[in-house]
Parts: structure tokens; sequence; C-alpha cells
């Protein structure tokens, strides 16, 4: 929520949801030991609308910028973190809701202890 500077719950998930993800999700990772996983969603009619064609590429630049800040915040606080670009794109967006057409998970962050 860039307006209030704030997350948004999109889903509370149940068991099955999350073992079901869990085990067609992301290719030799576990998340089971993942404490936090960050979505990067892009949402093609918010920005093209005021990007025009130039949208998709601000919002991969802007998505490199936002996980390169959480990669510096978590080594600075002893956090381990990795980006994942080998995850199961269809698998993510249906636990998380979003239809993959107008929205689509376009990077993962996972972050550990």
């Amino acid at each position: 929520m860039p307006f209030t500077h704030s997350l948004e719950r999109i889903k509370l998930f149940n068991n099955n949801d999350l073992e079901n993800y869990y085990n067609n999700n992301v290719f030799g990772v576990d998340l089971r030991k993942a404490a936090l996983s960050v979505y990067y969603v892009y949402s093609i009619y918010e920005n093209s609308r005021k990007y025009g064609d130039m949208g998709l590429q601000f919002a991969l630049i802007e998505t490199g910028e936002i996980a390169e800040n959480i990669q510096l915040t978590a080594a600075a606080s002893g956090i381990l973190a990795c980006d994942i670009g080998g995850f199961n794109k269809t698998v993510s967006e249906e636990l998380l809701n979003i239809d993959g057409l107008s929205n689509q998970v376009i990077h993962l962050t996972l972050l550990s202890k």
C-alpha cells in the first residue's frame, strides 16, 4: 500500500493450500524454512495507465531496486535473504489469488534467520 507505507493481507491460507504450494512451487528450495516470502506483483493496467509502454520496464527496474534494498537491510540485520527466479508462477498466483493476466508475480525474495 504505497500511499500508507503499509502492507495489506491478501488471503489467509489453510494447511492444504500451503502444503500444495510447498510441494509444487520453488525448484530445489524448501519454502517451509523461509520465515518470510516477498512476492513482487506487476499490475499492467495501473502501471501502463501512468507510464504507457514504459510501464513494464519501470516495474522491473523498481522490483530490482526493492529486492536490492531488502537484501541490504537483511545483510545488515543478520538475516538470510535469497532472490528466486525459478518458482512456479502459476501456483504462486493461484495461492495469492492473482489472475496472472492483469496482475502477475514477477519476482520472489525469501528471508530466513
